[in-house]
């Protein structure tokens, strides 16, 4: 799947993001109802029950609204975790939402880095849902699973 970018203003910076995606449509004002019918956003009450207001922001000007993760934004910028993959030399869980919009999950990359300390699972979810139900319960037992095995296959409580 060939994805594309467009460029989009944050705050004193421009940065590419995904064409289509929730920042190119909302930029830093999300029409919750709008994102509540996208079938991929999942479960969005949390985000309702946050009050928008523009908070103090060394990185984005004078003011940035609170509903969006703003600082993360500009440390993700560098963030390039599949180009490390390889160079990892601990057992190591990757989980991903096959539909996640937001940071999509490339399965395809994580395997051809090709490193076999890496386990891969795939939740059928968006970005949010794994920390909800009924997701949250396969990805807690994706997780105890794993530990456990860190630890010669110690039995999870």
């Amino acid at each position: 799947m060939q994805r594309r970018f467009t460029q989009a203003e944050f705050g004193p910076h421009v940065v590419e993001v995904l064409e289509g995606g929730y920042y190119d449509r909302f930029r830093m004002n999300p029409d919750l109802d709008e994102v509540a019918r996208d079938p991929v956003a999942g479960n969005i009450d949390f985000f309702r029950r946050i009050p928008k207001q523009l908070m103090a922001s060394r990185a984005y000007g004078p003011v940035a609204p609170n509903y969006i993760a703003a600082r993360s934004a500009l440390t993700m910028l560098g963030y390039r975790p599949i180009e490390s993959l390889a160079r990892i030399a601990t057992g190591t869980l990757v989980i991903g939402g096959a539909r996640d919009t937001i940071a999509p999950f490339d399965e395809p990359a994580v395997r051809a880095a090709g490193n076999p300390r890496v386990e891969i699972e795939t939740l059928d979810a968006s970005h949010f849902e794994p920390y909800l139900e009924p997701h949250l319960s396969r990805n807690l037992a994706l997780q105890v699973a794993f530990l456990a095995s860190l630890d010669g296959g110690a039995k999870a409580t």
